[in-house]
């Protein structure tokens, strides 16, 4: 099975043939500090879906519907 890998540092997404997908995302402000920020702060969050019906629209761009 093909699967498309993508990454900008913070998301990663891979996208497999069948339109299922997973992905996550994180980031720090470790600058943040105060009540309940001892330490900075730290965002997590991983997901997973489907696409669905397809369309190329152009060379360039794909149409697809979240199921």
């Amino acid at each position: 099975m093909k699967s498309l890998k993508t990454s900008d540092g913070g998301t990663f997404l891979t996208l497999n043939e069948d339109g299922s997908f997973t992905g996550g995302y994180n980031d720090s402000d470790m600058g943040d500090s105060g009540e309940g920020y001892l330490h900075g702060k730290h965002y997590h969050c991983q997901f997973q879906g489907k696409f669905g019906s397809f369309e190329i629209q152009d060379g360039n761009a794909v149409s697809m519907i979240l199921e």
